[in-house]
């Protein structure tokens, strides 16, 4: 088994809970929600956790924020930040397989960084331009 982070936008209308940002849905910028997830993958795949991550402008909209019900201590963060949390929570029931990612995590020196110091296994694409040396390089 491996857990595949990824992450998942959904294109909707209005702009009370949504901001333009890049939505691959669409494949292009538009008003979208994003969601970072952790799947676990085998023959199938099974969500394990998901975090609904809020695009900056929007987390910053105090007015949008309470006409939403959202709770201030939810905020705008790097895509790869929720996923090492969502990692950390399922490490914590005591599971530890190999963590998969694309390019789009894989290129974030930083959480590879956090996995190896987590001692998990990873394998993540990363861009072709790209270089991976030591993190204290």
């Amino acid at each position: 088994m491996a857990w595949v982070i990824d992450d998942v936008s959904m294109p909707k209308d209005g702009r009370m809970s949504v901001a333009p940002q890049y939505c691959g849905a669409l494949g292009k910028r538009a008003n979208c929600q994003a969601a970072v997830s952790v799947h676990a993958a085998s023959d199938s795949a099974l969500p394990f956790a998901v975090e609904v991550v809020p695009a900056e402008d929007w987390a910053a909209d105090s007015h949008r924020r309470t006409r939403t019900l959202i709770p201030p201590e939810i905020t705008h963060r790097e895509k790869w930040r929720p996923a090492l949390d969502l990692l950390d929570s399922l490490v914590d029931w005591g599971m530890t397989p190999l963590v998969v990612a694309d390019a789009a995590y894989g290129t974030n020196a930083h959480l590879r960084a956090a996995l190896s110091k987590r001692g998990l296994t990873y394998v993540q694409s990363i861009r072709s331009d790209v270089s991976a040396h030591p993190f204290d390089t």
